[in-house]
């Protein structure tokens, strides 16, 4: 998929790059962080949140239904912010598997 650069016009998604993914690398050892949706697709709507996939090795020990609260307060709880919080383990096979991660995987935006 093509991607054109109206989503680096998304003030969101310039904060993302500019404050939080940053912090993802230097607080989570973020990995990969994947924008998609219509952020990503420079179609977002007033109602669109910030859908990111984020691969961290420190989510192994944090049950995956704790990991995205976790990672939003230590963000300081951006309300747009709509994280899939993976290992690299977990997103290797997620992204060979039907769904949302393979998804993101193939038409969303590597931002790391």
């Amino acid at each position: 998929m093509a991607h054109s650069a109206s989503y680096l016009d998304d003030a969101v998604v310039q904060h993302f790059i500019s404050d939080l993914l940053p912090r993802l690398r230097a607080q989570w050892a973020a990995e990969h962080v994947i924008l998609y949706g219509s952020r990503a697709r420079g179609e977002p709507d007033q109602w669109s949140d910030l859908d990111v996939v984020v691969v961290s090795p420190r989510f192994q020990s944090i049950r995956f239904i704790d990991r995205w609260p976790q990672l939003f307060r230590a963000l300081g709880s951006p309300v747009e912010l709509e994280p899939l919080c993976y290992t690299p383990e977990e997103f290797e096979r997620a992204c060979r598997e039907p769904g949302v991660v393979h998804t993101a995987c193939e038409e969303g935006i590597w931002l790391l």
